[in-house]
């Protein structure tokens, strides 16, 4: 009987594929201490190619070119391998590329680019890979070429010519495992577009690059169910017989799945099923039992739940948990629950909580915190600002706690990225007039009396409308989707509507509404991709709406977290031990850092028409200590 498994750890496959880099093709240049990117595993590896790079540069002062140009090269991308940008940048900078050879031109092109990829200047990077590559380069250089375009498209949102790069990258490729790691990546890279968009975007005639748009439709359509999978992808393969795509493509997907997915026999969950987390807990046990369901019989662990409501009983409740054959847990979720396990004299089993513990304390051997906190998601904001070229930025934000919090991660992250908070405002939670809060921050009265004194001295004629002030170019926005409805509309009426506005993914409810949300246009955000893709199987969310009616309308996001926390307890062992593995969850790509945090890489979209349009994640940047949380993971 052919084994069905779900959607969400094929998925998980293709992303854990992404975690080890396998077709990085970077050269070492004959240097022995250089390590390859996907050899580097841990901060001693890390440190071990600062330290090169440091020696390399001394070298290159040293000596004269073209020796020092090569130097400086080697330098720089030592450096890059040790995540110590700055220092890449700046020896990169120290080669005179103009007397270059041809080979070694392009080398430090690419370099450029990665640089330039690693440090968010997006643009700058596509520029550097738009020429094609000449004629006379080796197959290694090649790989690169083709890798770093597809990456650079990725990062950029750019999904179809980021596949379009990998499909060039795939020519190449002659070992079989390199071969089925990067068409997974291809499919994964498709996958995030609608079915519309994969149908009009399709080229005429479709080509090898419409032959792998349509065997995504296949895997997004199908992957939760290999029996069904099978004539589809037969009924693709009729239609692209020359295509290059792996015969084995869906059975190396599910061999991988089996291979790296570590089941469990039983598993705790603690969960408060009285009090004000209630029903918070209840969205998250909707979200954990659909993904139970979604899993074949054959794999699914025993689960049983326990009351958490009274964190002075903790220590009981995990001891009878572990008495009773867990193997893993998860939860609590209050933070004074998170804690109580936290101070445990010994914490004996994979223990994964849905709420942090304080900033600075440090965690366990077995405790694993995954949650939703509002100040990550204010820095991923910051870091998108910077991201597109902002630099100047002004902030409206609630006058409460909440409100205040992510405005300190919000200004802590942007300062530390070089950016100036010019000003902030704070407006009354219960308000729905906000001009005077707008007029104050844009300065918007100033320019009303320069116009009407430029009218007065004009004989009543002004050439322009008073404008926002001119030292700003940015808005980070926290507001609730009402409140955000109130305040777009008001930045126009008060001559603020061209800025640009990034807010939190508090700004949408999570349901598409065109009606309401109409006044939202233009606010960009990032979000959980569950909220933000259509997608079909066991764990979507009309899925999910039909096992669970009763949660259709409420915590939308504290579902997918559910869903996530059951699938991650598998996984934990492999992020532990690969901090560049990736789990693809419905919360967004999730990582491990050294303090056995869950870090979240959210799916940015921005409002248009009033409903949101995916604009693609955004690149990685080393990330800020997290300010403690509030009582409540923000649903």
């Amino acid at each position: 009987m052919p084994l069905k498994l779900p959607k969400l750890l094929v998925a998980l496959t293709i992303l854990l594929l992404l975690g080890c880099n396998p077709t990085d093709n970077r050269a070492s240049g004959g240097n022995p201490n250089l390590i390859s990117s996907a050899e580097i595993v841990n901060e001693a590896d890390r440190q071990r190619m600062r330290n090169e790079g440091r020696r390399l540069a001394a070298q290159a002062a040293n000596s004269p070119p073209p020796r020092s140009d090569q130097l400086y090269m080697r330098s720089a991308e030592a450096y890059l391998r040790g995540e110590d940008i700055k220092n890449a940048r700046a020896s990169a900078d120290k080669v005179a590329s103009g007397r270059l050879p041809p080979a070694d031109l392009f080398d430090w092109n690419m370099l450029s680019a990665e640089i330039n990829m690693k440090s968010g200047a997006l643009g700058t990077a596509l520029n550097s890979l738009s020429e094609r590559p000449p004629g006379q380069l080796n197959s290694a250089q090649l790989r690169r070429y083709y890798l770093n375009k597809a990456e650079a498209h990725r990062l950029s949102g750019n999904l179809l010519e980021s596949a379009r790069a990998r499909s060039d990258l795939d020519a190449l490729l002659s070992d079989p495992r390199e071969k089925m790691d990067n068409q997974l990546r291809l499919i994964k890279t498709l996958t995030p577009l609608s079915d519309t968009a994969l149908e009009l975007l399709q080229p005429s005639p479709p080509g090898l690059l419409g032959g792998w748009m349509e065997l995504a439709r296949v895997f997004k359509k199908h992957g939760d169910d290999i029996a069904m999978a099978k004539p589809a992808y037969e009924q693709w393969r009729s239609r692209f017989p020359d295509h290059p795509a792996a015969a084995d493509l869906y059975a190396g997907s599910v061999e991988r799945i089996q291979t790296q997915y570590h089941r469990l026999e039983q598993v705790a969950v603690l969960l408060p099923q009285s009090g004000p987390l209630k029903g918070p807990a209840g969205a998250i046990r909707s979200g954990i039992m659909a993904a139970y369901y979604a899993v074949p019989n054959e794999l699914r662990p025993s689960l049983k739940f326990y009351d958490s409501s009274k964190p002075s009983k903790l220590d009981a409740i995990y001891q009878q948990a572990m008495d009773e054959g867990a193997v893993a847990v998860i939860g609590p979720l209050g933070k004074q629950a998170v804690e109580q396990i936290a101070n445990r004299a010994e914490l004996p089993l994979p223990t994964l909580t849905l709420n942090r513990i304080p900033a600075g304390q440090r965690p366990p051997a077995n405790l694993y915190q995954f949650a939703l906190a509002p100040e990550d998601e204010a820095q991923q904001a910051a870091e998108r600002a910077w991201h597109d070229g902002h630099r100047q930025a002004l902030a409206l934000v609630p006058d409460s706690r909440w409100g205040k919090r992510v405005l300190e991660a919000f200004r802590s992250r942007w300062l530390a990225l070089g950016g100036s908070l010019v000003e902030h405002k704070l407006y009354k939670e219960k308000q729905h007039d906000f001009s005077k809060e707008i007029r104050a921050l844009f300065k918007i009265d100033t320019s009303v009396a320069r116009h009407k004194q430029q009218q007065r001295q004009q004989s009543g004629k002004a050439e322009d409308l008073p404008k926002p002030r001119s030292d700003a170019d940015v808005l980070f926005l926290a507001a609730s989707p009402e409140k955000a409805r109130a305040i777009r509309p008001q930045l126009q009426f008060n001559f603020a509507g061209e800025v640009p506005i990034y807010a939190t993914s508090r700004v949408y409810n999570g349901w598409p509404n065109a009606r309401l949300d109409r006044d939202l246009a233009g606010i960009r955000f990032p979000d959980h991709p569950w909220l933000l893709i259509a997608e079909d199987g066991a764990t979507s969310r009309a899925a999910v709406a039909r096992l669970f009616p009763s949660s259709r309308n409420k915590y939308p996001r504290l579902h997918s977290m559910g869903i996530d926390s059951y699938n991650l307890l598998g996984q934990l062992e492999q992020l532990a031990a690969d901090p560049q593995a990736a789990f693809d969850g419905k919360t967004g790509i999730l990582r491990l850092d050294r303090q056995r945090r869950i870090q979240q890489q959210l799916l940015w979209a921005e409002m248009k028409n009033g409903k949101p349009e995916v604009i693609g994640y955004l690149p990685r940047k080393p990330a800020l200590a997290t300010a403690p949380l509030g009582n409540l993971p923000s649903p």
